[in-house]
């Protein structure tokens, strides 16, 4: 399933969006440097975003996706 991110800096007025999202996860390469978000898109191409100072929005696809995840977790944990 895909879903769209759109984010800004907090300074800008914009939002810019990145549509055919299919994974994404936050990472962290050291203590020294600044986190920042990966995200996959169909075509397989990561693009990476730093966290300081940016606000990210999800559309309601990657919340079910999230549910999806959990209850696939869970009927696992049941069946052992």
């Amino acid at each position: 399933m895909e879903y769209t991110v759109r984010y800004k800096k907090q300074n800008q007025w914009f939002w810019r969006k990145i549509s055919r999202v299919i994974g994404d996860g936050l990472s962290t390469p050291n203590e020294s440097s600044i986190p920042y978000r990966h995200f996959v898109n169909k075509d397989k191409e990561l693009i990476c975003i730093p966290v300081a100072e940016t606000i990210f929005k999800f559309s309601s696809e990657r919340a079910n996706i999230i549910e999806q995840t959990q209850r696939n977790q869970q009927q696992k944990v049941d069946e052992t």
